[in-house]
């Protein structure tokens, strides 16, 4: 739910208090996300550029669209549907995030150029797609993986299930099936899986993605994007169950928070 304050009656009420004044949940200040409204705007009207020292905004009648200055990611946000929103990186990652809250199952996808689609739905399900192939990965609400192989060629379709970081079985596609003391998984030497108690760690060539399987996290996805230079990373944190992201910069020793989607939850505070 979003609720509407001015921008300088926020500021100082967060400043003071350090929470939302409506549900008084943790918040800072890189918290607010700032709307500019127009009350006789139409679609005949002439964009507005509101200029800040972070970010330049360009507001349209049904969406805005800010891009950030230092690091040059992109956000957009739909008036109309409170809650679509769509984050992207081009320069450095060539990755897109789009959030979309009106969907009845309540998705987050990330889609890479150079081929993978990651999506985390509300009820904490994780799908990792691997497009060029059609392989994929999925982490069900409960914490139980399928890995599924060569799927393509339904002859040699097979199905490894990992039900916990010492318990699986492989479903080979003649109906066959046996058991799996490994949950760790090699598809190739850019495409691997790591478990244990408290994670699943997906890797892969310039990324990322860790889900966490801790009680009280609530399926909590963080995907690492890392570049040639090894000062420089980027990271996204995800809330399934609130539909919420934040972007964090690695530049050395220096982090730099450029995006929240929303008031940050209490699974993302830390």
């Amino acid at each position: 739910m979003w609720t509407y304050f001015s921008s300088n009656c926020i500021k100082k009420w967060i400043i003071g208090s350090k929470n939302c004044p409506a549900c008084r949940t943790k918040a800072l200040e890189s918290d607010i996300i700032k709307l500019f409204i127009e009350e006789n705007m139409d679609n005949n009207d002439v964009a507005e550029t509101q200029i800040d020292e972070s970010y330049i905004e360009i507001r349209y009648p049904d969406y805005w669209h800010r891009k950030m200055n230092k690091c040059k990611c992109e956000l957009l946000q739909c008036m109309k549907n409170i809650g679509d929103l769509e984050y992207r990186y081009l320069e450095d990652f060539k990755i897109n995030i789009r959030s979309y809250k009106r969907w009845t199952d309540g998705r987050i996808t990330e889609i890479l150029l150079d081929g993978y689609l990651i999506t985390i739905f509300q009820s904490t399900k994780l799908e990792i797609l691997r497009q060029k192939t059609n392989e994929k990965s999925i982490v069900t609400p409960d914490g139980k993986r399928y890995e599924y192989f060569n799927v393509p060629n339904s002859s040699q379709h097979d199905i490894k299930i990992i039900f916990n970081s010492k318990q699986g079985i492989h479903r080979f596609a003649n109906g066959i099936q046996e058991p799996l003391t490994e949950p760790n998984i090699v598809r190739s030497n850019v495409d691997s899986v790591k478990q244990d108690e408290n994670y699943i760690k997906f890797c892969f060539l310039g990324f990322c993605v860790k889900r966490n399987l801790k009680k009280g996290k609530n399926g909590k996805v963080v995907i690492h994007h890392f570049t040639e230079n090894p000062n420089k990373s980027l990271k996204i944190t995800i809330c399934p169950e609130h539909q919420i992201f934040h972007v964090d910069h690695f530049l050395g020793n220096k982090i730099i928070r450029c995006t929240n989607s929303g008031i940050l939850c209490e699974h993302l505070q830390n």
